[in-house]
């Protein structure tokens, strides 16, 4: 599941930068685990220094890629 996978990143010690991909191609980075909340059925991104912010649909996510230089594919399966 994407909220799995998303929140196995933000708990990982030490902490790797990642983005998330949209399914539209927008890419939104989480540089620090305080600019990211997982909301039930999307995560909430906010951007440091600014008032902006998104709230992305899991549904939307279209990849999630680490920063060490390996992209990370989110499955789309359901456990069942």
């Amino acid at each position: 599941m994407i909220r799995e996978e998303i929140r196995e990143l933000l708990h990982k010690h030490p902490f790797e930068p990642f983005s998330v991909v949209a399914t539209s191609g927008e890419e939104y980075e989480i540089r620090d685990t305080a600019l990211a909340a997982l909301l039930k059925s999307a995560i909430f991104v906010a951007f440091p220094n600014s008032d902006r912010r998104v709230i992305l649909p899991y549904l939307h996510v279209a990849s999630v890629d680490v920063h060490n230089g390996k992209p990370r594919a989110v499955s789309r399966r359901r456990k069942r």
